[in-house]
């Protein structure tokens, strides 16, 4: 299902895991910000703006989107 198909177990797992997200860099292979299978492929600073909506006070809401740096 996806391009790259050494990535399908990670689909499968997250799917028979019933998991909504699967968070990673791997923006080549996985389409970012879209979903297949009911689940969502995002970035980990997306994830981390998604914790901030959902949990305003917790201590993850003092981690903004620009102090997450991108590992190369």
């Amino acid at each position: 299902m996806l391009r790259n198909p050494d990535d399908d177990p990670i689909l499968a797992s997250a799917h028979t895991g019933q998991a909504g997200y699967v968070v990673s860099l791997n923006t080549r292979d996985f389409p970012q910000g879209g979903s297949i299978a009911g689940v969502r492929y995002i970035t980990p600073r997306d994830f981390f703006a998604l914790l901030e909506v959902w949990y305003p006070d917790s201590p993850i809401a003092s981690l903004t989107r620009s102090s997450i740096k991108r590992v190369p």
